[in-house]
């Protein structure tokens, strides 16, 4: 019995092969079972973050063109829903520096309706003449480019653009 413990602690003298263990087996797979339980907790964490909608709000501009005439000059504020799940636009307008804000209450009579169901991977547009939003920020004294369009959800939440809405007067803006 002594000779087979020695045997065991420091061995023979011959060369030995490994042997796996049973306890080897299992730390390795108990390992791997909670390296797959991380994965698949990373992946719902992320799958739940993104099932929602998400509204991105950018500002670009466009004309009018009638009977080959180029008409008056609109911001236009552009929601895209790019969620996996719809989403009401119930209002939108400009953020002004100073808490407080302009709601836009006669768009353009081609822009979407408000409210407006935004569908997942969809776009909803809202027209702005670039005349009335100069006087109101001339009347306001605020720069154009202090301007950051949002819309509202239904929801309560509210999706900002990044700053900076270049307006001109009556002519499309230069870039």
């Amino acid at each position: 019995m002594l000779s087979a413990l020695r045997d065991e602690l420091w061995g023979t003298g011959e060369p030995r092969r490994r042997r796996v263990k049973i306890y080897d087996m299992s730390i390795a797979l108990s390992i791997a079972a909670i390296t797959l339980s991380i994965i698949s907790l990373g992946w719902q964490i992320w799958s739940w973050a993104r099932s929602g909608p998400r509204i991105k709000v950018s500002v670009t501009y466009s004309a009018a063109v009638l009977d080959g005439f180029i008409g008056e000059t609109h911001a236009v504020v552009q929601a895209v829903n790019s969620g996996r799940a719809a989403a009401t636009v119930s209002g939108f307008g400009f953020d002004v520096p100073g808490g407080f804000s302009f709601v836009v209450t006669n768009p353009a009579p081609w822009s979407a309706t408000l409210p407006c169901r935004m569908e997942p991977h969809s776009t909803a547009s809202w027209h702005v003449s670039t005349e009335q939003l100069l006087a109101a920020c001339r009347q306001n004294s605020i720069q154009p480019e202090d301007l950051r369009a949002f819309v509202n959800t239904a929801t309560g939440k509210v999706h900002v653009s990044e700053p900076g809405v270049k307006l001109t007067d009556g002519k499309q803006p230069s870039d």
